[in-house]
């Protein structure tokens, strides 16, 4: 992580090994976890959706297909020789899951658009099994109809019991999906917020460094100068 103060994507990028810890700790169900690259996490049941789709999420020169199921190369295989079939079958459930807009398998992930390279990188981690969902700016430059079916498939994994976390800086996309919120400030969370006491206001604040202490009663913040 830069020496700098850390945006919410780098916090998750070290999260998930993709950037080295300067500090601090994750512990994954209650135990201190040790994260030296993306391997260790995945290993650990983590799972990473990028914000930039194009440059760190799919692999341009290859089928949706491969793309999709990336994740799970390891576990589809025996002596080095990857099992198509069983690929195959677990790309055929996630695509009608999701709802992917698509022509063959083996066409170029490029072939798709946007919504729908978005969804099929999310696909690729759902056949991992994570416990640990971490999704950054999850419906970044997506129309509004695949906006609604990855909100749709977020929530279903939640109450399948994946922890998901998003990262978001829309506040109207997390008072749609998320049940709690840590509001980040020049790289330090600066205040929590419930479901009962999400509302934009609130989250501005917060976003733009004011402390703020809630009124339950009225579950509003008041700026403290």
């Amino acid at each position: 992580m830069s020496s700098g103060t850390p945006s919410r994507s780098e916090v998750f990028r070290a999260v998930f090994g993709d950037l080295p810890f300067t500090d601090g700790e994750v512990l994954v169900h209650g135990r201190s976890a040790h994260i030296a690259m993306p391997r260790d996490a995945v290993a650990l049941g983590i799972a990473y959706v990028p914000r930039d789709r194009k440059e760190n999420g799919i692999l341009r020169d290859l089928s949706i297909l491969d793309n999709s199921s990336a994740a799970s190369w390891d576990s589809a295989s025996r002596h080095g020789i990857l099992d198509e079939p069983r690929l195959q079958q677990m790309f055929a459930a996630q695509r009608e899951a999701l709802r992917i807009k698509m022509g063959e398998e083996n066409d170029p992930i490029t072939s798709l658009s946007g919504g729908n390279q978005q969804k099929a990188v999310l696909s690729k981690w759902l056949d991992a099994n994570p416990s640990v969902l971490i999704l950054s700016n999850p419906t970044q430059g997506v129309d509004v109809g695949a906006k609604n079916e990855i909100y749709a498939q977020i929530m279903k994994l939640a109450e399948q019991g994946v922890a998901t976390i998003i990262t978001s800086g829309e506040a109207k996309e997390i008072m749609k999906i998320c049940d709690r919120v840590l509001v980040m400030y020049h790289g330090r969370v600066c205040g929590e917020l419930d479901r009962s006491q999400m509302t934009e206001e609130n989250i501005m604040i917060l976003s733009t460094g004011g402390a703020c202490t809630v009124d339950r009663s009225e579950a509003k913040c008041s700026t403290i100068n």
